[in-house]
C-alpha cells in the first residue's frame, strides 16, 4: 500500500491547483471585456464547474480517508494480537521458571530436612 503522507502531499498539491485554477479563471472572467449577460454566464459555468471539481476532490478525499482509517484499524488489530502473543508467552515462561524455582527449593529443603534428621539420629559420643 502506498504512503499515506505522500498521498496526504499529493492531495494537497491536487487542491493547491483546483483552488489556483479556479482563481485565475475568475480573475480572467473579471477582467476580460465582455457585456454583463456574458460575464454572468460565464461567472455561471465556472462556478458549475469549480463545484463539480469540489464534489469530486471531496469524494477522492472521503475515499483516502476511508482507507487510512482501515489499514490503521487493521494494523492496530495486528499489534494487540502480537502483543497478546507475546505477553501470553512471556506469562508462561515465567511460570515455568517459577515452578523450576520451587521444585529445586523443595529438592534442597527434602536434603536439608534428611541431612538434620541423620544428624539428630546419630549417635552421640
Amino acid at each position: 500500500m502506498s504512503n499515506p503522507v505522500n498521498e496526504a502531499k499529493s492531495n494537497g498539491l491536487l487542491a493547491g491547483i483546483l483552488i489556483g485554477g479556479a482563481l485565475g479563471a475568475l480573475s480572467a472572467l473579471l477582467l476580460a471585456p465582455k457585456s454583463g449577460s456574458e460575464l454572468r454566464k460565464s461567472l455561471s459555468n465556472t462556478c458549475s464547474d469549480l463545484s463539480q471539481k469540489t464534489g469530486r476532490l471531496a469524494s477522492n478525499i472521503s475515499e483516502k480517508t476511508s482507507d487510512l482509517v482501515s489499514t490503521i484499524g487493521h494494523k492496530t488489530q495486528d499489534l494487540a494480537t502480537t502483543v497478546r502473543d507475546e505477553a501470553s508467552d512471556i506469562a508462561d515462561h515465567a511460570k515455568e521458571s517459577t515452578e523450576h524455582v520451587i521444585n529445586a527449593v523443595t529438592e534442597k529443603a527434602e536434603e536439608a530436612k534428611e541431612g538434620i534428621k541423620a544428624q539428630l539420629e546419630a549417635p552421640r559420643v
